[in-house]
């Protein structure tokens, strides 16, 4: 790994889906992941609280503010970042197993040469 890396993360809060960019970033023996959350009211909501650290292979969801609401969406997406797919790098519908092929059309009628 490089000095850094980029890794979104998805996470449910408060019953609605929402994407994350992370990136990853390795000091010493541990690494940082600084979160931000592709919503504007969360990512003000989560300003000053966006850093996660590792610390001995656990991840710590220590957050500075007395508002239970800021507490628990930290608290959501460390547990994201904890369950993310060692695919992650692969697309969802891939990490999922969905198979497209078999939404991809065979040749039209058209197509078949004597059709016209």
């Amino acid at each position: 790994m490089n000095e850094f890396e980029f890794l979104s993360v998805e996470f449910e809060f408060e019953g609605t889906h929402y994407n994350s960019l992370v990136r990853k970033k390795k000091l010493n023996n541990s690494f940082e992941y600084h979160v931000t959350i592709m919503d504007g009211e969360l990512e003000k909501m989560l300003y000053g609280n966006h850093i996660i650290r590792q610390v001995n292979g656990t991840l710590l969801d220590e957050c500075d503010s007395a508002d239970k609401k800021v507490v628990d969406l930290k608290r959501t997406v460390t547990k994201a970042l904890q369950n993310i797919s060692p695919h992650r790098n692969l697309p969802l519908w891939q990490q999922r197993g969905i198979n497209f092929s078999m939404f991809i059309p065979g040749p039209r009628l058209c197509d078949w040469p004597g059709a016209r």
